[in-house]
């Protein structure tokens, strides 16, 4: 719980270095998580939690307003525009709000919740012990708000004089750094359509299909799928590709290759999607979009990519002066949106857009089209191509639940509203009560929503028996990996750290996210064992599952019965889907994490309820709700 406030006296102290104490005052930790025994610290992660809605919908309002943000009587919005309709506003970090890749979401959200807290503290005196220098100018520029003065007790000297500061030299600098490092990957594109460009070969048997189905997702299948399977299977679709077969439904697959730690290479990709193309018989048809490059589309994609960078170039320094709410934010999102336009993200869209131009002005108008909905950039290049080549409704199918902090999946209340806001899907399709809340709660439109079974979950809503008890004296702990290798390290470092506290004997075997690739000679590795195993596997020979939080496996780990804990993340948004569950364990420290594994040795069974499916997902093998979309029973 958020402690109270002491006096109008306050240091922000943003390092992992121990704080004054002694401080005449209130200590905000923003690295930290605080000890209980003291009186006049606390944790900004707490303050986000005591004021969450406040502040997401703050947030969210922040970023619809940047967009709409006049520089020179143009919006934000229109100036990343190079196509009719479509801006590139959208394919930004700063929109979509992928929060892993960078800390800049989660200060922007505590400034936020600070502002909440001491609203009605009065005469404030601010001082800050950071290095962050973007951090440093945003509290600077909140308490300039505020009408308070800020002490600065470490700092990174930033010129804020009128003229090329050094905050935009260096944004100058980070600029061309992307730019380069883009068009190495452009080469690499380059270089690869020399070698599989086939898009005609594949758009001959998807022409065949007029009024058909087209399901845009990943293809991330390992060396053993491709050599053994006849039939396509997809973690992400679940049992939608074998349901479709089953009901003689003619579809057209395109697949986005995506490298993991034991996926296929390209080529391989490449590949495996024509052997199921010559083994399908025109029932399936299976397209992977890296290949159908053509130099053509390299050739206009990196004409839209410059010149998206020229305009980005001639306009530093000049949105933070227009933004008129919470401007000093603005020093926090602004590498993310020059970073995530000019560099590798950026010129990937702008070939996914003339890709997906090139295809779907080809193909004979689609009835349906499902994509797996992340909101990421990709899928909005996707759903302005679709319409702008005259196809039917195209609905956005996210793969798991919703995570309260995700912020992809929310957007302000004021954008569903728009009649100019063409980039929204038709429909969502949404597996369950959990997800349809989250989506209601924060203002989304009623009757574009349709509940369907959660096909990537459809084996495990039933029940199982009790799993065989193990040796007392010994603890089986799964380890399941974050995203990012940094989370991942973390992990591992306070279980090292949480076994010093502790006599505990422990089998600790560690599964990897398919994204991150882990050094194997880690210090931390040495007495864990590291599996490939499927998780659903996994799950059968272990009852207590370790999980990060920011990664939705703990709820794939909670539905199968497992003793969930979930390690949090000071410097993080609590993004697990499971937050706010009294049946999982949330931990801050090394120390907390071994009294809750010297809780779980003396009860190490788990069992699998089936309520606990239920309050999730839609469960139905005979997947009627999906029957009725693909059948055509939908209204508008």
């Amino acid at each position: 719980m958020t402690k109270g406030i002491r006096s109008n006296s306050f240091l922000i102290w943003d390092s992992n270095e121990s704080c004054p104490i002694t401080f005449d005052g209130t200590v905000i930790l923003w690295r930290q998580f605080e000890e209980k025994s003291s009186t006049n610290v606390v944790s900004i992660h707490d303050i986000i939690e005591r004021f969450d809605d406040q502040v997401k919908g703050a947030y969210l309002a922040f970023t619809h307003e940047l967009a709409n943000t006049k520089i020179k009587g143009k919006r934000l919005l229109d100036i990343l525009t190079i196509k009719n309709g479509f801006s590139f506003w959208y394919t930004s970090d700063v929109y979509t709000m992928t929060s892993f890749k960078g800390g800049y979401q989660f200060d922007a959200v505590g400034i936020l919740a600070l502002d909440y807290w001491i609203s009605s503290t009065t005469d404030l005196k601010i001082s800050i012990f950071t290095k962050n220098s973007r951090l440093q100018s945003a509290i600077a520029g909140w308490c300039k708000k505020k009408g308070c003065n800020i002490h600065i007790l470490r700092y990174n000297p930033i010129s804020r004089k009128v003229g090329l500061s050094s905050r935009n030299i260096l944004l100058l600098t980070t600029s061309i750094y992307e730019l380069i490092k883009a068009i190495i990957i452009l080469l690499s594109w380059l270089v690869r359509s020399r070698f599989f460009y086939n898009a005609n070969l594949h758009l001959n048997s998807a022409n065949q299909k007029l009024n058909g189905i087209s399901f845009f997702g990943y293809l991330t299948n390992s060396k053993e799928e491709e050599d053994s399977r006849i039939s396509f299977e997809s973690a992400y679709w679940g049992a939608l590709p074998r349901f479709c077969r089953a009901n003689k439904q003619s579809t057209c697959w395109f697949h986005m290759w995506i490298k993991t730690t034991n996926s296929i290479d390209s080529g391989q990709a490449f590949r495996y999607t024509t052997k199921l193309n010559k083994r399908l018989e025109q029932l399936e048809t299976h397209i992977l979009l890296e290949s159908c490059l053509s130099r053509r589309i390299l050739g206009k994609a990196l004409v839209e990519w410059m010149s998206i960078a020229l305009k980005l170039i001639r306009i530093i320094g000049r949105i933070e002066k227009q933004v008129v709410n919470n401007s000093y934010l603005w020093c926090l999102h602004e590498k993310a949106l020059y970073v995530s336009l000019l560099g590798i993200a950026g010129i990937s869209n702008t070939l996914y857009l003339n890709i997906f131009e090139e295809l779907l002005d080809r193909m004979p108008r689609q009835r349906l089209g499902f994509y797996l909905q992340e909101n990421l950039g990709w899928e909005y290049c996707l759903i302005y191509a679709w319409r702008k080549a005259g196809h039917g409704q195209i609905i956005g199918v996210p793969h798991t639940t919703i995570s309260y902090w995700d912020l992809r999946y929310f957007r302000d209340k004021r954008e569903y509203l728009e009649s100019d806001h063409s980039l929204m899907p038709d429909l969502v399709a949404l597996n369950g009560p959990h997800a349809i809340k989250s989506y209601l709660q924060w203002g989304y439109p009623h009757n574009q929503i349709r509940e369907v079974e959660a096909v990537r979950f459809q084996n495990d809503g039933i029940t199982a028996t009790k799993r065989p008890s193990v040796n007392d004296s010994c603890l089986c702990l799964l380890v399941l990996g974050e995203y990012l290798l940094s989370d991942t390290q973390r992990q591992l470092r306070l279980l090292n750290d949480a076994i010093k506290f502790g006599s505990h004997n422990l089998e600790i075997v560690l599964k990897l996210h398919p994204a991150c690739f882990l050094n194997k000679k880690n210090d931390f590795l040495s007495d864990i064992i590291i599996t490939n195993e499927p998780l659903q596997d996994l799950f059968e020979r272990f009852t207590t599952v370790l999980t990060g939080c920011t990664s939705s496996v703990s709820l794939d780990a909670y539905l199968a019965g497992l003793n969930v804990i979930s390690l949090l993340d000071p410097t993080k948004l609590n993004m697990n889907p499971l937050r706010n569950n009294s049946d999982i364990t949330f931990v801050k420290s090394a120390e907390e994490l071994s009294r809750s594994i010297n809780c779980l040795l003396d009860n190490n069974n788990a069992d699998r309820h089936h309520s606990r499916y239920n309050s999730y997902f839609t469960y139905n093998t005979n997947l009627p709700l999906w029957q009725s979309i693909i059948s055509g029973d939908i209204v508008n």
